[in-house]
């Protein structure tokens, strides 16, 4: 499988999953949010990535995948 063919099953299962919708050009975004739980399963491509999400190993790696790109990673406090 290509990674361009990985990307877009990923964008596949991200709006099955939790509704996000990922455009084309994305594919950025993707590594950065998922960089630390591709490190956890050995590997830096989303073809891995893809291939454990079908098989469902980890048992928790669908809940870690949604955290990690509906987690926004910056804060901002308001003032009330």
């Amino acid at each position: 499988m290509s990674e361009a063919v990985a990307y877009q099953q990923f964008c596949a299962f991200l709006q099955r999953s939790c509704g996000i919708t990922l455009g084309i050009g994305k594919e950025y975004l993707v590594k950065s949010r998922l960089s630390r739980v591709l490190d956890e399963l050995g590997s830096d491509r989303l073809h891995d990535l893809v291939r454990a999400l079908e098989a469902n190993r980890p048992a928790n790696l669908r809940l870690r995948v949604i955290d990690a790109m509906t987690t926004n990673e910056g804060s901002m406090p308001f003032c009330v």
